[in-house]
């Protein structure tokens, strides 16, 4: 038995979930040294803990969503449409 067949998570979509609770993990273990003694009755480290905060929730976990949800695709193919044709522009230096 493997894994994957349990669960019917691919390994890829298995290592970003267990990626992103390291990094949760560590995101708390990074916000944990803002709530020590002292740290955030100044007013400076205050607004310093809130664009912190931003940044982190803004930057580092909605791209983390965005990454888990790369993975999920449909589990049937959309038909392809006949008579499809493509065309290619190839840009060319000094041509």
């Amino acid at each position: 038995m493997n894994l994957s067949n349990l669960t019917k998570i691919s390994l890829s979509e298995l290592r970003g979930i267990v990626l992103v609770i390291i990094g949760l993990v560590a995101f708390i273990f990074y916000y944990s040294w803002w709530f020590q003694s002292g740290r955030l009755m100044s007013v400076w480290f205050a607004l310093g803990f809130v664009g912190a905060l931003f940044y982190g929730v803004a930057q580092i976990l909605c791209s983390w969503i965005v990454y888990l949800g790369i993975h999920h695709r449909p589990l049937i193919q959309p038909k392809r449409p006949k008579n499809l044709m493509v065309d290619v522009f190839v840009t060319a230096c000094d041509e």
